[in-house]
């Protein structure tokens, strides 16, 4: 029975690839219709936390609050590498040695996310 399947199986293989019998399975080349050039943005996370910890570092913060700014964070760098994605771009923020600097967006992202964050919770700046 095994023999039997694995023979049918490699005969309509054979079929579908020779042109023989038609798969209707939609079949698309992975170089069509995709960009060319991509530009790739750099938005360093764990700056941006590392500066909103550090402007915080007063010890007013309760659990909650912290917890709060760190959803605020989340979601205002996925909206901006969002925007970036519409445009067409590839937005890493992890485990990249090198950038170029114009690709660099983490000052950017860094100035809406403290703007975020001074209108929750008033001043996040030293």
């Amino acid at each position: 029975m095994l023999v039997v399947g694995v023979l049918a199986a490699g005969g309509i293989s054979f079929l579908v690839q020779s042109g023989m019998l038609t798969w209707n399975g939609g079949h698309q080349s992975a170089t069509s219709d995709g960009p060319r050039m991509v530009r790739v943005v750099y938005i360093n996370t764990g700056q941006i936390m590392a500066d909103v910890l550090k402007s915080q570092m007063n010890g007013t913060l309760t659990r909650h609050q912290a917890a709060e700014m760190g959803h605020i964070i989340g979601l205002t760098v996925q909206e901006i590498a969002s925007g970036y994605a519409k445009q067409g771009d590839i937005v890493l923020s992890r485990n990249v040695l090198a950038a170029p600097e114009s690709n660099n967006m983490t000052a950017d992202a860094l100035a809406v996310v403290k703007a975020r964050l001074a209108q929750r919770f008033g001043q996040t700046d030293d």
